[in-house]
């Protein structure tokens, strides 16, 4: 019996095959005219070892995503539908109307002075709205703002009720005192972190505790008198004064070392006519402060309750793994933020607590920035560079007032700043310096919140148990 030879052997089987791959119901399809590329079965494979890693951490990292927004917008709606029948109740047109105010100090360590506000405005205002709960938003443009606002405010109220100053005009012109302070009693404050916190409370120790006086009224008294204070420290050191010439021999020149000088028409003629004309500030906005009307108060009237809303400001680099952890667990803010929001409509109130309340916040100052516990070192750098700068501006200011000395082409274009103009500028970044500086040692972290003896009786915070964790 012989064997098949290999060409026989190939030839039988290509006949079988291809009968094979026509048989079925592909073959009628192919033979109805679909075309053989579409019927063939794509092999499918795994993909590369690289593109299953990409795959799987985009995948992952956009499951995570999408589940936290899903849960944000949950907790929202269901906080929202529990407040929305608030909405619904009439409202008498005499009664007064609950208002809230929130307040929001600049964060340490960040140039935005609104982070604060957009937690409020993010995680606790929708809920808000949706109770139709009146609401007043003011946020603090440097450290210290708070402070200033709350201290003048109170002090602008103990001269209405004193009698020196008339009540500010409102839409409702015949409500009376008592009915304005019952309504600001039915509202609250919402403090917005650690640093509103603490400047909250420096307020209210200030605008009760020190003596009031009339300034100009209103939420801008008291700047006579700051004005006053810087004034009186810049008047003796000696940054203007004339140097010494040696053919003065006039007895009256010690009296007017220090004084602004008019400016030449030399100067005058290079100035640009497009720029306004500048004129100092009248002496007699300098004048010392006016006399005292009120002394202080030794006890603190009933206050608003409090809402201390818990806020982190992370900013750093060394903060940059909780910044990503937050931007995938933006559900937590989202319930704590619906927590206080029910608590604050709620209205359930506990006495303030000084052991525990004054403590509100304090781990949030260990993601405070190291560069803000150094403000005052910074201050003082930049002040000695000012100065040092100053010195050289005065000379050519007072050389081309002279006419010692010829503008040049690039002095034609840009006039430099006259002693009367270097004169306010001085005066104005030594106030901003004085300000920058109190308002940390308001809110450094080495600052413990003001407290008098005797305020817990007078101030209330909004909590109820039952509602943290009820989300």
């Amino acid at each position: 019996m012989s064997s098949p030879t290999p060409s026989s052997s190939a030839s039988s089987s290509a006949p079988t095959a291809a009968v094979s791959e026509t048989s079925g119901i592909r073959a009628v399809l192919r033979y109805s005219g679909i075309p053989p590329s579409l019927l063939r079965v794509p092999k499918f494979r795994l993909p590369s070892r690289n593109w299953l890693i990409f795959l799987g951490v985009s995948g992952s990292l956009a499951s995570l995503f999408i589940y936290d927004r899903r849960e944000c917008k949950r907790i929202r709606r269901e906080a929202c539908e529990q407040v929305r029948w608030m909405a619904d109740l009439p409202l008498d047109p005499q009664a007064t109307v609950k208002c809230i105010k929130v307040l929001a100090a600049k964060q340490p360590g960040d140039d935005e002075s609104a982070k604060g506000m957009l937690y409020f405005r993010k995680w606790v205002k929708p809920i808000l709205v949706a109770a139709a709960v009146d609401y007043d938003m003011i946020v603090g443009e440097r450290h210290g703002s708070i402070t200033n606002l709350v201290s003048k405010e109170i002090q602008h109220k103990r001269l209405i009720r004193a009698g020196f100053l008339q009540p500010d005009a409102g839409p409702t012109p015949s409500q009376s005192a008592q009915a304005r302070q019952e309504r600001e009693l039915q509202g609250g404050v919402v403090l917005v972190g650690r640093a509103t916190f603490k400047e909250y409370l420096e307020g209210l120790k200030r605008g009760y505790g020190e003596p009031a006086s009339l300034g100009r009224g209103g939420r801008e008294r008291g700047e006579d008198e700051e004005d006053a204070l810087v004034s009186k420290a810049l008047e003796g050191d000696g940054v203007f004064d004339e140097p010494h010439m040696a053919d003065s021999t006039s007895s009256d020149s010690d009296s007017t070392i220090g004084t602004p000088q008019p400016v030449s028409p030399q100067l005058q003629s290079f100035r640009n006519p497009l720029l306004p004309s500048f004129e100092l500030r009248p002496l007699a906005r300098l004048s010392p402060s006016p006399s005292v009307v009120l002394p202080p108060e030794t006890s603190l009237p009933p206050q608003p309750a409090l809402l201390l809303l818990p806020f982190r400001n992370l900013v750093g680099i060394s903060l940059i793994p909780r910044q990503i952890w937050g931007f995938f667990n933006r559900r937590y803010y989202a319930k704590s933020g619906a927590e206080s929001a029910l608590i604050l409509l709620k209205g359930a109130t506990r006495p303030f607590d000084p052991e525990t309340d004054l403590e509100f916040g304090k781990d949030a100052e260990g993601f405070w920035p190291g560069k803000f516990d150094k403000v005052d070192e910074e201050v003082a750098k930049r002040k000695a560079e000012y100065y040092k700068e100053l010195t050289k501006k005065l000379a050519t200011a007072r050389e081309l007032a002279n006419g010692t000395h010829k503008p040049t082409k690039e002095e034609e274009r840009n006039p430099p700043k006259t002693e009367q103009e270097l004169r306010q500028e001085r005066f104005d970044k030594e106030k901003r310096w004085k300000r920058e500086l109190e308002g940390w040692e308001v809110v450094k972290r080495s600052k413990r919140p003001a407290w008098e003896q005797g305020w817990e009786e007078q101030m209330r915070v909004f909590e109820q148990e039952g509602v943290r964790g009820a989300i």
